[in-house]
C-alpha cells in the first residue's frame, strides 16, 4: 500500500510540475480582466439599467474559461506525458549498465553460490553475511546502478514506467537466466 501511495504521490507531483504557468497565468489574467472591464462599466454598483452589461461581461468570461480551460488541460496532459516517457537519463544510465559486462558477471558467479548454499533454511541476511567480504564486493557496482536507478526515481528524474519498461527484465526474467548462463559457463567453460 505504501508503495501505491509514493506512486501515486510522484504522479501528482509530476503533474503540478506540467502545468504550463505562462498559460494559466493568461488564462487567469483573462477572466479576470473581462470582468473587471464589466465591473467598470457598471461602476461598482449593479443597477437595472447597468445589468444587461453585467451579465454580458459575465457570459464573455464564461465562454473565455470554456476555451481556455480545455487548451489548459491539454497542454498539462501534454507535458506530463513528455516527463514521464523521458527516456534520457535512463538510456544514460542503460549504457553504463551495458557496460558492466564483466562486473554484471562476477556479481552472477556470486549469487548464484550464495542461492545455491547449503543452509536455506537461515535468515539470508544472516547468511549473506557470512559470504567472503572479497565476494560481496563483486556484487556492489550492480547494486550501485539499481541504488542509482532509484535515487533518480525518488527525485522524479524520470517516472516509474519508465524504470519499468527499462530494468524489469534484467530485476525479474534475464537476471536470473544470466545466473544460471554464467554458472553453466563457467563449468563447462562455454559461451552464453
Amino acid at each position: 500500500m505504501k508503495y501505491k501511495l509514493l506512486v501515486w504521490f510522484s504522479k501528482g507531483r509530476r503533474v503540478l510540475a506540467s502545468i504550463p504557468i505562462a498559460d494559466l497565468l493568461a488564462f487567469s489574467v483573462a477572466v479576470t480582466a473581462i470582468l473587471t472591464i464589466g465591473a467598470s462599466i457598471v461602476g461598482g454598483n449593479v443597477k437595472p439599467e447597468t445589468l444587461p452589461f453585467w451579465e454580458k461581461s459575465k457570459a464573455v468570461a464564461k465562454v473565455f474559461a470554456w476555451i481556455l480551460a480545455p487548451i489548459l488541460v491539454c497542454k498539462t496532459w501534454l507535458e506530463y506525458n513528455r516527463r514521464k516517457y523521458d527516456p534520457e537519463l535512463m538510456f544514460t544510465l542503460q549504457k553504463d549498465f551495458d557496460a558492466l559486462d564483466e562486473e554484471r558477471a562476477l556479481a552472477a558467479t556470486v549469487c548464484i553460490a550464495f542461492l545455491s548454499g547449503a543452509d536455506k533454511e537461515a535468515d539470508e541476511t544472516k547468511r549473506w553475511t557470512l559470504v567472503d567480504p572479497r565476494e560481496r564486493e563483486k556484487v556492489e557496482p550492480v547494486l550501485d546502478f539499481f541504488e542509482d536507478v532509484g535515487f533518480y526515481l525518488k527525485g522524479d528524474q524520470f517516472s516509474d514506467d519508465v524504470v519499468h519498461h527499462n530494468s524489469h527484465h534484467w530485476i525479474r526474467g534475464w537476471y536470473p537466466k544470466r545466473i544460471d548462463c554464467y554458472s553453466n559457463r563457467r563449468q563447462s567453460r562455454s559461451g552464453c
